[in-house]
């Protein structure tokens, strides 16, 4: 049940960001994300992880560069497996938004080394 509070409220984040000023985003959305991300809890930081993914589109290529990319490269660096498991299914879509300089730049080292991963 927890679950599925999380999950909706994530739903409605990420509509509320479609609808609200980017001066408001930044404020109030991204300011949540971040919080969540760099909680000790790893529900908090699967969550942030996510929001990261399904906020690309909303938040831009600026945003994706400076904000998802390095909080996702935070991300994958976690102790906790399930952590760096949510992070690296968020590098797509922010990828995808930021371009390839920004991928090449700080995604892809996360990556090649998520990939080396012994828990796979």
């Amino acid at each position: 049940e927890e679950l599925q509070v999380r999950e909706k409220a994530c739903e409605s984040l990420v509509k509320v960001a479609g609808v609200i000023d980017e001066d408001q985003m930044q404020t109030n959305v991204l300011t949540i994300v971040l919080l969540l991300a760099h909680d000790e809890d790893e529900r908090h930081k699967i969550v942030a992880s996510k929001l990261l993914g399904n906020l690309a589109t909303i938040l831009g290529p600026l945003l994706c560069s400076n904000f998802c990319a390095p909080e996702l490269v935070h991300l994958a660096d976690d102790s906790k497996v399930s952590v760096r498991k949510a992070a690296v299914q968020s590098f797509g879509p922010v990828a995808k938004v930021a371009g390839p300089v920004v991928t090449r730049r700080k995604l892809l080292s996360s990556f090649r080394q998520l990939s080396k991963d012994k828990v796979w």
